[in-house]
Protein backbone atom coordinates (compact mmCIF):
# COMPACT_ATOMS: atom_id res chain seq x y z
CA UNK A 1 0.00 0.00 0.00
CA UNK A 2 1.36 3.39 -0.97
CA UNK A 3 0.74 6.25 1.43
CA UNK A 4 -0.49 9.16 -0.66
CA UNK A 5 -1.13 12.64 0.58
CA UNK A 6 -0.02 14.45 3.70
CA UNK A 7 -1.01 13.28 7.15
CA UNK A 8 -2.42 15.73 9.61
CA UNK A 9 -4.00 15.80 13.01
CA UNK A 10 -7.77 16.10 13.07
CA UNK A 11 -10.11 16.79 15.95
CA UNK A 12 -13.00 14.37 16.45
CA UNK A 13 -15.91 14.70 18.82
CA UNK A 14 -16.40 17.92 20.63
CA UNK A 15 -19.15 17.24 23.17
CA UNK A 16 -17.96 18.57 26.51
CA UNK A 17 -14.61 17.08 27.42
CA UNK A 18 -14.89 14.29 24.86
CA UNK A 19 -12.67 15.80 22.20
CA UNK A 20 -9.94 13.58 20.76
CA UNK A 21 -7.17 14.10 18.22
CA UNK A 22 -6.39 11.58 15.47
CA UNK A 23 -3.74 11.43 12.76
CA UNK A 24 -5.51 11.16 9.41
CA UNK A 25 -5.27 11.72 5.68
CA UNK A 26 -7.72 12.17 2.84
CA UNK A 27 -7.63 9.89 -0.17
CA UNK A 28 -9.34 9.41 -3.51
CA UNK A 29 -11.45 11.75 -5.61
CA UNK A 30 -14.09 12.04 -2.83
CA UNK A 31 -11.36 12.90 -0.30
CA UNK A 32 -12.43 10.08 2.02
CA UNK A 33 -10.85 10.26 5.47
CA UNK A 34 -8.49 7.46 6.48
CA UNK A 35 -7.37 7.44 10.09
CA UNK A 36 -3.77 6.39 10.61
CA UNK A 37 -4.47 4.02 13.53
CA UNK A 38 -6.97 2.04 11.44
CA UNK A 39 -4.68 1.97 8.40
CA UNK A 40 -1.78 0.70 10.53
CA UNK A 41 -3.92 -1.92 12.30
CA UNK A 42 -5.27 -3.30 9.02
CA UNK A 43 -1.72 -3.58 7.71
CA UNK A 44 -0.44 -5.34 10.87
CA UNK A 45 -3.52 -7.49 11.56
CA UNK A 46 -5.58 -7.85 8.34
CA UNK A 47 -9.22 -8.92 8.64
CA UNK A 48 -12.08 -9.50 6.19
CA UNK A 49 -14.48 -6.70 5.21
CA UNK A 50 -17.28 -8.02 7.44
CA UNK A 51 -15.01 -7.92 10.50
CA UNK A 52 -13.75 -4.44 9.60
CA UNK A 53 -17.33 -3.17 9.30
CA UNK A 54 -18.11 -4.36 12.85
CA UNK A 55 -14.89 -3.33 14.61
CA UNK A 56 -12.86 -0.22 15.33
CA UNK A 57 -9.32 0.26 16.53
CA UNK A 58 -9.04 0.94 20.26
CA UNK A 59 -6.12 2.89 21.71
CA UNK A 60 -5.37 0.86 24.84
CA UNK A 61 -3.88 3.72 26.88
CA UNK A 62 -6.48 6.24 25.67
CA UNK A 63 -3.92 8.46 23.90
CA UNK A 64 -5.34 8.70 20.38
CA UNK A 65 -2.08 9.97 18.87
CA UNK A 66 -0.09 7.02 20.27
CA UNK A 67 -0.24 4.72 17.25
CA UNK A 68 2.38 2.19 18.35
CA UNK A 69 1.39 -1.39 17.60
CA UNK A 70 1.47 -2.20 21.33
CA UNK A 71 -1.20 0.46 21.92
CA UNK A 72 -3.70 -0.68 19.28
CA UNK A 73 -6.25 -3.52 19.31
CA UNK A 74 -9.43 -4.45 17.48
CA UNK A 75 -12.56 -3.70 19.49
CA UNK A 76 -16.29 -3.58 18.98
CA UNK A 77 -17.77 -0.09 18.89
CA UNK A 78 -19.53 -0.84 22.19
CA UNK A 79 -16.35 -1.96 23.97
CA UNK A 80 -14.42 0.98 22.54
CA UNK A 81 -16.95 3.45 23.95
CA UNK A 82 -16.77 1.72 27.36
CA UNK A 83 -12.95 2.05 27.30
CA UNK A 84 -13.07 5.73 26.28
CA UNK A 85 -11.46 8.12 28.72
CA UNK A 86 -12.32 11.71 29.45
CA UNK A 87 -9.86 14.04 27.79
CA UNK A 88 -6.96 14.72 30.10
CA UNK A 89 -6.97 11.26 31.71
CA UNK A 90 -4.89 9.66 28.96
CA UNK A 91 -1.13 9.94 29.29
CA UNK A 92 0.49 12.81 27.39
CA UNK A 93 2.74 12.06 24.43
CA UNK A 94 5.62 13.62 26.41
CA UNK A 95 5.06 11.16 29.26
CA UNK A 96 4.86 8.20 26.86
CA UNK A 97 8.05 9.28 25.08
CA UNK A 98 9.90 9.83 28.37
CA UNK A 99 8.93 6.32 29.45
CA UNK A 100 10.13 4.83 26.17
CA UNK A 101 13.43 6.73 26.30
CA UNK A 102 13.99 5.58 29.89
CA UNK A 103 13.95 1.96 28.71
CA UNK A 104 16.71 2.51 26.13
CA UNK A 105 20.28 1.58 27.02
CA UNK A 106 22.53 4.47 28.00
CA UNK A 107 24.38 6.08 25.11
CA UNK A 108 27.52 8.14 25.07
CA UNK A 109 27.00 11.85 25.39
CA UNK A 110 28.89 14.14 23.02
CA UNK A 111 31.18 15.18 25.90
CA UNK A 112 32.25 11.54 26.32
CA UNK A 113 33.26 10.95 22.71
CA UNK A 114 37.00 11.49 22.19
CA UNK A 115 37.94 13.46 19.08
Amino acid sequence: MVCAGPRRVAQHGGRGKECFLYAKRNTGPRRDTVRMHRELQIRCDPRDDDYLARHVVDHINGQTLDNRRANRRWSTKRDNSINRRVRGEAPSLDKILAGLLATLPARHQLEEIPF
